[in-house]
Parts: structure tokens; sequence; C-alpha cells
């Protein structure tokens, strides 16, 4: 964890580029890498081959995919997020944020921007015009939806926030332990995992009744699982902590490997599971929870997509 969030608090670097050298997208899925610390987003070939590779103006700390071959990121300390066209690299457009954006979400409905500062979401069309601005509990941050309604997970609060998409006003609010990052929704159940707080490092993945918020059941996963994805129907956690994937059913955990030094991101195409070591500078390609293949990445990768290219 030595090397998380050293850009987070720097200033913008320079003005956005025009324009970088586009990517070729595939049939196959391409994997896309943004690395921190030298503020670099590498294309990969599910054989993990390297396509392009963008030096990025400013210091980012987090992108989202959008529509039509578009890639939003976002910074921390950064008063504009900048959106670009992945095949042709031109800037498409730039979009006000307040200083202290910490997480990124896109949907059907639209993309949303979490902001630590304001302790808001604002939704915003795929028109790149500002729908609305919504207060959340204290530092918002991993965010998922389904069933139109976007689910907000608050890492300094006990509570997680629904948002009704439709009628874009709060619904709910389910209790959860403060410190709590990713969550991901699988077989009606939400899921969700953390650090800890203080001095109680988080061990545990916590399951949730979709529709009451009860807790369910209790996963050991330690530690500092703070990763969600569903690979061929069944769901799997990154502990960070403890450089541990887990395979997960709705009790315990499946099966576990040890992976990558530091890992933050991951991502699955059909057939594999891809992450990231943040100290190691690594990409990981897996499958039947062994290492088939891995590549060298840029300096501190933090997170990773999968990019599948419109026809």
């Amino acid at each position: 964890m030595r090397r998380l969030f050293v850009l987070i608090g720097l200033l913008i670097l320079a003005g956005c580029s025009s324009s970088y050298p586009g990517m070729t997208a595939s049939e196959e899925p391409t994997i896309l890498v943004y690395s921190q610390l030298d503020a670099t987003l590498s294309s990969y070939s599910e054989q993990l081959k390297l396509g392009q590779t963008w030096e990025l103006e400013r210091a980012y700390t987090g992108m989202i995919l959008l529509p039509e071959d578009q890639i939003l990121f976002y910074g921390y300390g950064l008063d504009t997020a900048g959106i670009y066209n992945l095949r042709t690299g031109e800037l498409l457009a730039e979009v006000e944020t307040p200083e202290g954006t910490v997480g990124g979400y896109s949907d059907a409905y639209g993309f949303y921007l979490a902001n630590s500062q304001t302790n808001t979401v604002t939704i915003y069309d795929f028109t790149f015009n500002e729908i609305k601005q919504i207060q959340t509990g204290r530092y918002p941050m991993s965010i998922t939806s389904q069933d139109a309604m976007l689910y907000v997970v608050n890492y300094q609060d006990d509570h997680l926030t629904l948002i009704d998409q439709v009628q874009w006003e709060t619904h709910d609010e389910f209790s959860i332990p403060r410190a709590s990052q990713g969550v991901k929704i699988h077989n009606d159940s939400i899921y969700i995992g953390g650090h800890g707080s203080g001095s109680e490092v988080n061990t545990k993945v916590i399951q949730l009744d979709k529709e009451t918020g009860e807790v369910v059941t209790t996963i050991e996963a330690p530690i500092m699982p703070i990763s969600f994805i569903t690979h061929q129907d069944e769901l799997y956690t990154l502990s960070h902590g403890s450089n541990q994937l887990y395979r997960l059913d709705e009790q315990s955990v499946t099966d576990e490997m040890e992976v990558a030094s530091n890992p933050f991101a991951m991502g699955a195409s059909q057939e594999f599971i891809y992450l990231a070591g943040y100290d190691d500078d690594t990409l990981y390609k897996i499958n039947e929870m062994e290492v088939v293949d891995s590549i060298p990445t840029g300096d501190g990768p933090l997170q990773l997509l999968l990019w599948e290219g419109s026809k």
C-alpha cells in the first residue's frame, strides 16, 4: 500500500492534450490499464500483447468507459474530467468537476462522479450535461447499479445510499461498516468489502439482502477485500492487503490464490480474469485460479477496464 495515492494531491501537470494515438478495437475485449505513478493508459490484447500507450498530461486518479468508444478520466485534485475517443485519441469534451472526485461509474442511465469533499454524486447524461447532484453520506466512492437503483458506498460513513434512477432522488439507506469499499450485486444480494477502520483491519465480505438491507451472511476473505467481479456466473473478490484472489459462493470461499503485489485492479472477459499488481507493475492473466500469462505495465497500475469496441 506504500505507493497508493502518491499522485492524488498533485495539481494539473499541463493542459489536456488534443489527441493521443488511436487504439484498435478487435472482436476480443481490449484490456485498458491506467498506471497512476507515470500517468499512462496502456492497451493490451487478450493474448497480453501491448498495443498503444497514452502518456497522459494530467494527474488522473480514475477512469470509466462510456458508450461509443469513449473514456472519461477524473482526478482528485482536478477541476475538470476529460472525455476522449479511444479509437481516435481525440479529446471530445471536458466536464467541470469540483476537486475531490474519488469515484466514477456508468450504466445505461448515464455516468456518475462521486465527490469526497462535497459528499455528493453528480449524474450526467451521455451528451455530458449535468442532470442532478444528490447528497450522499461522507466520502462516497464505490458505486454500482441494478434495476433502476444506484448503490453508493460511503467510505467514511456507516450507510449505503440507494438512489432511484427514475426519480433521481434518495430512495433508502442500508447500514454498513465504516471504511467499506467495493460493491457488487450478485444473485439478488449486495456484496460489500472494505479496508477496515483505524487499527481494525477488515477481513470480511458482507452479503446484504438487496430488498431489506439486512445482513445475510459474512464471508472471511482476509485481508482488505476491496474489489469484486463476476466471471462465468461466479463471484470473485480481490483482497489487496494479502494479495489474494478469492472465489466465493453465497456462504464461503470456494477457492483462493495468491497473486500480484498489492493488487487493486481486476476485470474479466468471458474466458479469463485479469488483474494488476500496484507494487510489482505487472498485469496477470488467470484461468481456473492459475496464472497463465503476465506482462509488465506502467508504474503503479491502479485501475483496469475491459473495452469492447462498438460495432
